[in-house]
């Protein structure tokens, strides 16, 4: 039995939360779970399992069925964020504060995690003991939900 490293835990949290998000992604921009499936693709059943994992979570976290759900980032920040930060700048001559991004704390009984949303940029942090992993990727449907969701 192989034991993993501290690094190899933080970039295997960092890859499930890297796919938790983009399975909300997919349901944001409106892919259904019901849509042509090729069986003899693993990625394409991975996908439905983990998209239907993530329905039913997310539906029961607001308090619906499956069948009348439908995906929000707002119900993903209540069930899976431990606080959200507004990240933002004031320019040096003026007084007026402007958000730029968020920076979610997904820090819930595990390593100390981060999804961060700043200029345009998506990244997920995961920081397990002494190591730190980190993966950027493009969400386009979550991205445009945090932004209008936080006027940014």
């Amino acid at each position: 039995m192989t034991t993993k490293t501290q690094n190899e835990m933080a970039e295997q949290y960092c890859k499930l939360i890297c796919d938790e998000i983009s399975v909300l992604n997919d349901l944001l921009a409106g892919r259904s779970l019901v849509e042509l499936w090729d069986e003899d693709d693993p990625a394409d059943l991975l996908w439905q399992e983990h998209a239907s994992e993530m329905l039913a979570e997310l539906a029961e976290g607001a308090g619906e069925t499956v069948g009348d759900y439908v995906p929000s980032v707002i119900d993903y920040l209540n069930l899976h964020c431990l606080e959200v930060v507004l990240l933002g700048r004031r320019a040096w001559n003026d007084s007026k504060w402007e958000a730029t991004g968020v920076k979610l704390v997904r820090t819930i009984g595990g390593p100390n995690s981060y999804v961060i949303f700043d200029n345009g940029d998506l990244r997920v942090e995961v920081y397990w003991g002494g190591q730190r992993a980190q993966i950027s990727r493009h969400y386009p449907a979550f991205i445009r939900e945090l932004a209008e969701l936080f006027d940014i």
